[in-house]
Order: C-alpha cells, then sequence, then structure tokens
C-alpha cells in the first residue's frame, strides 16, 4: 500500500528475466511492462495473469503509455531498421493497429489527458549540414513532436481558427476556464465517451510547428505539451552556445516557449499542473 502500513502483494510469478520499469493505468488497476526478452504486458491487479501484447524481435521495447481510460496502449516497436513504429493496442479486442510505419524513426508516445490526441517524437527532417574536414553529411536536428488526432469527427489541432474578434474570444475562454476550475474535482477524470477511430489515423498526424531539434522526455496535460531539447554533442562536448532546455508548446495559443533553461529531465504531477 502506498501508505506502506500493510503487506505488499504480489501481481507476476512468471519472472525469468530482467524487466523495464512499469507503468500504472489511470484506473489504478492494471500495470503495464516490458521485460528483456522483447515482450511487452499489461496485468490485472486482482486478476494476477500478465496479458502478452505484443513481442519484438530487434531491440527493447521501452515507451509505452495508457489511455486516459486505461483500455488502450500506446507503444513504440523497433522494426527491422530499428526505427521505431508507433502503435496502438485495444485490451478489449486484443488487436494492435500501426501509427506510423518504420520508414521514419518515432518513439515516447504519450495520450493527451482529453483524450483528443495521442503525441510522440518523430525524425523525420531533413536539413543536411556539410562537414568542414570530412565533408559527410549530417542531420543533427531532425526531430519534432507530432500529434495523430484519435477521433476522426475531431479537428486538427492546427486546423484553420475562428475568425471571431480576439478580444471576444479571449473572454469566452476565460470564462470557460473559471467555469472548469469551479467544477473540476481534485484528480482529474477520465474522459467521457473515450474512444479512437482507427481507419484513417495514420492520415491524421500532423506536426507541431515548432523548430526541429534533438528531443526526448515528452510529456502531455491538457491543452499543454512538454518536452526536452538538448545540445548538439560534439566528441568535446556540447556546441557552445546550446544547453538543455525544458519547453511547453500551448495548443490553445499554438506557441512555444522554454519553460526552464539548462534542464534536461522532468516529472509531471497527475493533474498537469505542477512541474518537478
Amino acid at each position: 500500500p502506498q501508505d506502506g502500513m500493510g503487506k505488499e502483494i504480489r501481481v507476476t510469478t512468471d519472472g525469468k528475466m530482467f524487466r523495464l520499469p512499469p507503468a500504472w493505468s489511470p484506473d489504478s488497476k492494471k500495470l503495464l511492462f516490458a521485460d528483456k526478452s522483447v515482450r511487452l504486458f499489461y496485468v490485472d491487479i486482482e486478476a494476477k495473469q500478465p496479458v502478452l501484447i505484443d513481442e519484438g524481435k530487434y531491440l527493447d521495447i521501452t515507451d509505452y503509455a495508457w489511455s486516459p481510460d486505461s483500455q488502450w496502449v500506446a507503444y513504440s516497436k523497433p522494426g527491422e531498421n530499428l526505427y521505431g513504429v508507433i502503435d496502438l493496442y485495444s485490451l478489449a479486442d486484443r488487436k494492435i493497429t500501426p501509427v506510423t510505419t518504420s520508414f521514419t524513426n518515432s518513439w515516447d508516445p504519450v495520450f493527451d489527458p482529453a483524450g483528443k490526441y495521442l503525441y510522440f517524437l518523430s525524425a523525420r527532417d531533413y536539413n543536411e549540414v556539410l562537414g568542414v574536414y570530412d565533408f559527410e553529411f549530417s542531420n543533427p536536428k531532425a526531430t519534432r513532436v507530432y500529434v495523430a488526432t484519435l477521433r476522426a469527427d475531431l479537428p486538427s489541432p492546427l486546423a484553420p481558427q475562428s475568425d471571431e474578434s480576439g478580444a471576444k474570444k479571449e473572454e469566452k475562454k476565460a470564462a470557460e476556464k473559471e467555469k472548469e476550475k469551479a467544477e473540476s474535482p481534485q484528480a482529474p477524470t477520465p474522459p467521457k465517451d473515450f474512444r479512437i477511430d482507427l481507419a484513417g489515423i495514420t492520415d491524421r498526424v500532423v506536426a507541431l510547428p515548432i523548430p526541429p531539434a534533438n528531443m526526448r522526455r515528452l510529456g502531455a496535460a491538457k491543452d499543454r505539451v512538454f518536452y526536452v531539447t538538448q545540445p548538439i554533442e560534439g566528441l568535446s562536448g556540447p556546441l557552445p552556445g546550446e544547453s538543455s532546455a525544458i519547453h511547453v508548446y500551448d495548443l490553445e495559443k499554438r506557441k512555444d516557449h522554454v519553460l526552464i533553461e539548462k534542464a534536461d529531465s522532468y516529472a509531471l504531477s497527475f493533474d498537469g499542473e505542477k512541474l518537478l
């Protein structure tokens, strides 16, 4: 138990190898984990019977996440070319559906807490840099945040915005936020009528309008996306003038800014309101 007052409960009994970090489901009833046999499982803590989600061939499955309703899993599985492919697994149907292909490297999937989007990192930008001495091409900054709209009837997060006057629009948003604050419980609740329309989901993927960079540590809160950028590393260290930073992208304002400079890791609170 969390308070440390009771006895621990064993939920698996087939441990034969090193396991990778577990992830609690939002309903606190299931655990998601991978192992060094390149397998991904989930286990219901009451049933105590691990269910195999998928099994890879080439590298460990290290990136996996629960949907807000605890009925879907998103994960990145390395392909034959070692590029990660984002897959969705339905607990109800026990079926796997790809969101990306191995043509590009994609990883670190994270669900939007509101249930609208699936975020992930992907290296798809090409801006070759030519070396001074060896005339070899390199792409030092190729990654951006990508967004898959989960439902076919929802607009893209980058759809054309309303031409409603700015002042009126801001007043409306402020009123909506005050209403949400007054009505919202202490802990976030799963979105109502959560669903994923699998048909055509690969065509509903867009990149956020931010500069490509070396990115890691993707996180999501309501209408906000967090990520870490890292400097280009040479053999003698980071390039001059570059340092790591924690960024936040505001989906409502469609603006990105540096939240904390010279920081390379963080933990987001469960309600998405605090950063450690």
